[in-house]
């Protein structure tokens, strides 16, 4: 079954060895996002599965991939970017990774409070000021 990657970033396309695309080899990878809906269904046409990262996709790009099976949202949020009731309607599965993000979430949120703690923007600006002077 082909499978499309519509919005690969160049630092997840340096991930991907030859042992990882063995194991999909029907994948097609696109760099960075489509510039308009035109090329997101170029990209989608004809694949079963597509990868989105973070594309949008409304019902009026769904409508026109009839070999499209399922949708693999890679972020959070997919309720955001796909339009799943046009998606259920089509007979399209959208699925998401569950936990996506957790563990980055709640580090970020342990370091925001740190840095608010110990006042970092702060200091930097005023060590930034000074370098100025």
């Amino acid at each position: 079954m082909n499978v499309s990657y519509i919005d690969c970033s160049p630092f997840v396309r340096a991930l991907f060895t030859p042992d990882l695309a063995a194991v999909v080899p029907d994948l097609t990878i696109h760099l960075e996002d489509p510039r308009s809906e035109v090329e997101l269904v170029a990209r989608m046409v004809g694949a079963g599965v597509v990868l989105n990262g973070h594309t949008a996709m409304p019902a009026r790009v769904l409508l026109q991939c009839p070999t499209l099976r399922s949708v693999v949202f890679l972020g959070t949020g997919a309720s955001s970017y796909i339009d799943l009731e046009a998606a259920a309607a089509l007979g399209i599965a959208v699925r998401t990774v569950p936990g996506y993000g957790d563990r980055a979430v709640a580090e970020h949120a342990m370091a925001l409070m740190l840095a608010a703690a110990r006042r970092v923007t702060a200091m930097d600006r005023a060590v930034g000021a000074r370098g100025r002077h």
